[in-house]
This record gives structure tokens, C-alpha cells and sequence, in this order.
């Protein structure tokens, strides 16, 4: 009797507890999945987060609206202005930061100016600024065979402006240590 009560209950088992039993692994793996895609969309996240913070981070130097870069950019005859006997180089820069600028001149003198308010920051070889800048860079007396430089933030970026002797014109060129 045994054996016909276990048949019957064996045999007896409803469908929809069958069905039910088997659904309940299901959300398991759904979880994991879930949870897998979760960790993937956090870590592109955190990258782009990563990313954006260190693209901003270097400052962006424009001459004359040009950006500057490797690219040797000619200095035209326009922005070469002659005084009474002596010859004067005035290049107007833009440096466009959100951070701390510090900017030293190695061969002439810098003028730098809030782009904000226009408002005069200092005078001189070297000069600290917040955000974004003008910069007047000029020198006087220039010599064709002397290279001028312009560091930006101790040396990370410099500023070259040196006489091509071949084309007999002033180029600005970027450099980044």
C-alpha cells in the first residue's frame, strides 16, 4: 500500500507547482545579468568622469583666435609694428584654463589680463593668474637669431617664437614637456 500511495502522489502533482518550481531559478540569473550590467555601466562612467577631468585640465593657447599647437604659426608682418628707430614684436595671446596659470617669460615681457574684466593682472617676466587670461607678449628689439619662450604652468607647455631664416618670417610654436 505504500508503494501505491507514493505513485499517486507522485503522479498527482499539480502542473502549475511543477512550472512555478521551475520559474524560481530564473531570477537568479536575470540578477547576475542585472548586476553585470550595472558594473559596466559604472565603470564607463567613472572613465568618462576620468577622461573629461584630464582633458580639461591643460590649458588652451590661441593666437589671434588660432589655436597653437605643434604647427609652426606665422607671425605676420601685421603684428610686427615699428617704433621710431627700434622694431617692437607684440603678440597677442589667449590662455583658456580653469585652473591655476603660471606664466613666465624667457625674452621679453608679458602683459596679462583678466578675460573676464579686462582688468590688468600684472606687468612683467612672470605673472600668476586664476581661469582664463590675455596675455600681451612683447619684445623689443627682437634678434633673429635668439629663440623667446613663454613657459605656462612650470614648464609644461612652452611657447617658442623663433625667425625662419628660409622664409624670413616670426613662427610661434607650441611645445609640451
Amino acid at each position: 500500500m505504500k508503494n501505491e500511495v507514493l505513485l499517486k502522489a507522485i503522479t498527482e502533482i499539480d502542473d502549475e507547482l511543477v512550472l512555478s518550481a521551475h520559474r524560481s531559478a530564473f531570477p537568479k540569473r536575470n540578477v547576475i545579468k542585472y548586476f553585470g550590467a550595472c558594473a559596466a555601466a559604472c565603470l564607463i562612467f567613472v572613465c568618462g568622469i576620468i577622461f573629461l577631468s584630464h582633458s580639461n585640465s591643460d590649458p588652451k593657447i590661441l593666437f589671434n583666435g588660432a589655436v597653437v599647437s605643434s604647427q609652426p604659426i606665422t607671425v605676420i608682418s601685421n603684428d610686427t609694428r615699428q617704433a621710431e628707430d627700434q622694431s617692437i614684436i607684440a603678440l597677442p595671446l589667449e590662455i583658456v584654463s580653469k585652473g591655476d596659470l603660471t606664466v613666465e617669460s624667457v625674452g621679453g615681457t608679458i602683459e596679462m589680463y583678466s578675460s573676464k574684466t579686462n582688468e590688468q593682472l600684472c606687468v612683467g617676466q612672470f605673472c600668476k593668474a586664476k581661469g582664463s587670461v590675455a596675455v600681451e607678449w612683447t619684445i623689443e628689439n627682437p634678434d633673429h637669431s635668439q629663440t623667446y619662450k613663454i613657459q605656462v604652468n612650470d614648464q609644461e607647455i612652452t611657447l617658442i617664437l623663433k625667425y625662419e631664416q628660409t622664409t624670413n618670417e616670426w613662427i610661434l610654436i607650441k611645445s609640451e614637456d
